[in-house]
């Protein structure tokens, strides 16, 4: 049994701290945020690797204090144990900046409001290496460069410079978030990511990071729950993501993960949400400082609250009273968060209440076809029929016997009708089938592109106008890095703006008016397969060919003609996974005579 070495009982620490380079832009942000600063500016280069530079306007320390807050468990928040029950500051451990500079070749160079000279103090892998003067300029510099070069078993275990770099838009937005009359700023090897100028409040900041339009139509949220108050923005129903990604917690103006509380707003959206889709947020709690427990998580990411029941109802109150207003009925198709703003770009067709149609009627079609991509539209009026007859054609059994089937000629199954508007009924041999269209076509649509992604890749269109889509900065870093696998999928793409790309082409099977809703949707759906680890580029395009059919194929509510249906099944005949669409939902289900037979007692 032995007492440590200092050296390593620093590296220790630093392990819990510092376990990545967003967790030193969190500490040394909320740091700055503590000293009152109204400027903060975020300078990163390889993802936080090579380079973490955080500068502020706040109130700055003097030599003695610089050369003090590198020592472990030295802290100007506290003062003894019970001020842990009433810490309103961010930092209070003393450890962030000595766990920081042992795993890192360290600087940090700062000055109080008129002092005659400032101080910087270097230190490499938990070594001071230099003390010198400073201009004496108002605030803080401190850099972190070659994070872990002294600890090369903990380098390997970073991720890939995106992602590394997305965990790090992600927390400098969470921090502006919980800051919005703090201007933030990031630059990103020598480009500016981010550039929120301060001042503003919470809607503001809201919308510069979604976007002013989606901002806007956030429900807001105000209102007290005893001794709590509830303040922030909350998506409408209608306006939903793919993904559970911006949902954020503010608790006394930290930004922290609160299941409890994400829970809560769940609850509140019970009975609004369509499957798989999940809302958006910003919620803003104030509780007495000795209601809740900040010193639960090594990097203070989460909190304990005293009366968790009472703060998990209070929650679901505060939530529902805001939604009360938009208890509105769903639309047919959700809107997803950056879904492209034309109105006419989603064609619905619900289909009318017992609604049952055979040999159905043909009307000439305006605008977007149902099928593209190498399904063919039969003839909508047979050769020598007009229009009226069409539509009074039923199908007749003729002098068939009542049990016995009429057989489809070629083996394949052949369209009789459709139900609901929704579903194919057709008949092969002794069989009756009912296709669920949208399925059928997902599939139909997933193993054309498959075959194109593998041969010379899927076929692209210009676009009239290119689309702009803003995403978010974390976002960006991660669709940066799939470009090559978007490009392709048939799409031209390319960054425009620190935080916007522009798609100048489409995949030539995409219905122009879609292109918005699809791209949006695209991006979810990366950020999606990222949260969950799924990193490998065939993995990613697979993800995308699935979501990339549902989009344009058939939807439930749109009427076909007999044609079109016999287009469908033939081409699903010809698939080589018929049986499910590429979600694994099945496409078709059969009834036999027999079954026939026993349920009519037969």
């Amino acid at each position: 049994m032995r007492i440590l070495p200092e050296s390593v009982v620093n590296r220790i620490a630093a392990g819990e701290v510092v376990e990545r380079p967003a967790a030193v832009v969190k500490e040394l942000a909320e740091n700055a945020l503590d000293a009152g600063a109204t400027r903060v500016r975020i300078e990163i280069r390889d993802g936080g690797r090579a380079l973490i530079r955080v500068t502020d306007d706040g109130c700055g320390m003097t030599p003695e204090e610089a050369f003090l807050s590198l020592q472990r468990h030295a802290t100007s928040k506290i003062r003894d144990a019970d001020d842990l029950w009433a810490v309103s500051t961010f930092g209070f451990r003393g450890e962030a900046l000595s766990s920081i500079a042992a795993v890192s070749r360290f600087r940090l160079r700062t000055a109080v409001e008129g002092a005659a000279v400032g101080a910087e103090i270097k230190v490499e892998g938990g070594k001071i290496v230099g003390r010198s003067a400073a201009p004496p300029v108002r605030g803080t510099v401190v850099e972190g460069a070659d994070l872990f070069f002294n600890q090369p078993a903990r380098l390997k275990f970073l991720k890939s410079i995106p992602t590394e770099l997305s965990h790090v838009m992600r927390t400098a937005t969470s921090l502006a978030l919980g800051a919005p009359s703090v201007s933030f700023q990031v630059d990103v090897d020598g480009r500016a990511s981010i550039d929120w100028p301060g001042g503003s409040d919470l809607l503001e900041r809201t919308g510069q990071v979604l976007g002013r339009e989606t901002a806007e139509g956030l429900v807001p949220l105000d209102c007290s729950r005893g001794n709590m108050l509830f303040s922030g923005y909350l998506s409408a129903p209608a306006v939903t993501r793919g993904d559970r990604r911006f949902q954020e917690i503010i608790v006394n103006g930290r930004p922290v993960r609160a299941p409890l509380i994400v829970q809560a707003v769940y609850r509140a959206y019970e009975g609004l949400l369509m499957k798989d889709r999940h809302p958006f947020f910003v919620l803003n709690l104030v509780v007495p400082l000795d209601a809740v427990d900040v010193n639960v998580h090594p990097q203070k990411l989460e909190v304990r609250f005293r009366d968790s029941g009472d703060v998990f109802r209070a929650a679901v109150s505060a939530a529902q009273e805001a939604l009360g207003a938009r208890r509105d009925p769903l639309p047919v198709r959700p809107v997803d968060l950056s879904a492209a703003r034309d109105t006419g770009s989603a064609r619905t067709a619900p289909a009318e209440s017992g609604s049952i149609r055979f040999q159905p009627e043909a009307h000439p079609r305006t605008g977007e076809p149902v099928f593209s991509y190498g399904l063919h539209r039969g003839p909508e009026i047979s050769a020598g029929v007009s229009s009226g007859e069409a539509g009074r054609t039923s199908v007749s059994f003729g002098d068939h016997p009542e049990e016995t089937p009429v057989p489809a000629g070629d083996g394949r199954p052949r369209a009789i009708g459709q139900v609901l508007s929704s579903f194919i009924v057709a008949e092969r041999g002794g069989e009756i089938w009912i296709v669920d269209q949208h399925a059928a076509h997902e599939r139909v649509l997933f193993e054309k592109i498959r075959r194109a992604y593998g041969g010379a890749g899927v076929p692209s269109q210009s676009v009239l106008f290119p689309l702009i889509l803003d995403v978010t900065p974390e976002d960006r870093a991660r669709v940066e890095e799939i470009i090559p696998v978007l490009q392709r999928l048939g799409f031209e793409v390319e960054p425009f703006g620190p935080r916007s790309f522009r798609f100048t082409g489409m995949p030539a099977f995409f219905p122009a008016s879609r292109g918005g809703e699809i791209a949006s949707s695209l991006v979810s759906l990366i950020g999606r397969d990222r949260d969950e680890g799924r990193v490998r580029f065939e993995d990613l395009a697979g993800h995308l060919m699935a979501s990339m059919a549902c989009h344009p194929a058939v939807r439930m509510g749109d009427a076909l003609t007999m044609g079109e249906m016999d287009a469908l099944l033939s081409d699903l005949e010809s698939a080589e996974q018929p049986q499910t669409c590429p979600h694994g939902r099945p496409t078709r289900v059969r009834i036999t005579l027999d079954d026939l037979k026993r349920m009519f007692r037969r």
